[in-house]
């Protein structure tokens, strides 16, 4: 049986987040996308409320699919250094080519109003569920750089406990998503070159691979959290 052909909503939206890449929030018109997809501008507002709407519906589904592409690359891997090196890639490749997308998650009230999107659309509500997977997969990453062993996901409802066990663990996290938002900004702002032959995209790897060799190298001071292994490794 051929699958059903997608809905003038579904269109919209996929047209939407293929403009976005071009345009980033700020040069989003809704008389020039209606013009891409031989739709009227009314149907926007029918569909999703807004232009405001609409632009908070693409950013989180192209957010969405980039957190499922991360853990995809990560989970690849069992070496945690070659799955850490996954993470970078797959954040430099979407914050590099996506900068202002990037910030438009990161910082929405910057792009959007809070107030005008529906409240099942808001960004900031949408996206946690996708950073806290992506979150809880890079903390496994270092998890396993600290403890000198193989990655495996830890368990989610167990992650807190572990963050506050191994400030280390935690530090290097915290570190590194600083260090990815701020190489999204930078980007953006120098329009996607070097910065007088500065490149933030190494500089961000430098880092990363600096974080994790100090925190492999460091006396093991962090205390394990208090919970069997089977537990902290259980299905998420």
């Amino acid at each position: 049986m051929s699958e059903a052909a997608p809905s003038t909503r579904e269109q919209i939206l996929a047209l939407a987040q293929e403009y976005l890449l071009e345009s980033g929030p700020a040069g989003f018109e809704v008389k020039e996308l209606a013009s891409r997809g031989w739709f009227h501008q009314s149907q926007i507002n029918y569909y999703f409320g807004s232009k405001q709407g609409l632009l908070a519906e693409a950013a989180n589904a192209m957010f969405a699919a980039h957190i499922d592409s991360v853990i995809g690359a990560v989970e690849a891997h069992r070496d945690p250094r070659a799955a850490l090196d996954a993470w970078c890639q797959s954040v430099i490749a979407f914050n590099t080519a996506n900068g202002a997308t990037a910030a438009l998650v990161a910082y929405p009230d910057l792009f959007v109003p809070f107030d005008s999107v529906p409240e099942n659309l808001r960004i900031g509500e949408n996206v946690l569920d996708a950073s806290e997977r992506v979150g809880t997969v890079l903390l496994s990453v270092m998890y396993a750089l600290a403890k000198g062993r193989d990655y495996r996901r830890l368990n989610r409802a167990k992650v807190t406990m572990v963050a506050i066990a191994m400030p280390r663990v935690t530090n290097s996290v915290v570190m590194i998503g600083m260090g990815a938002a701020g190489l999204a900004q930078v980007w953006e702002q120098h329009r996607q070159k070097p910065i007088f032959g500065f490149d933030p995209r190494k500089a961000f790897l430098r880092g990363v691979h600096q974080i994790a060799n100090d925190l492999a190298k460091s006396p093991r001071a962090d205390a394990d959290p208090d919970v069997s292994e089977d537990d902290l490794f259980s299905t998420n």
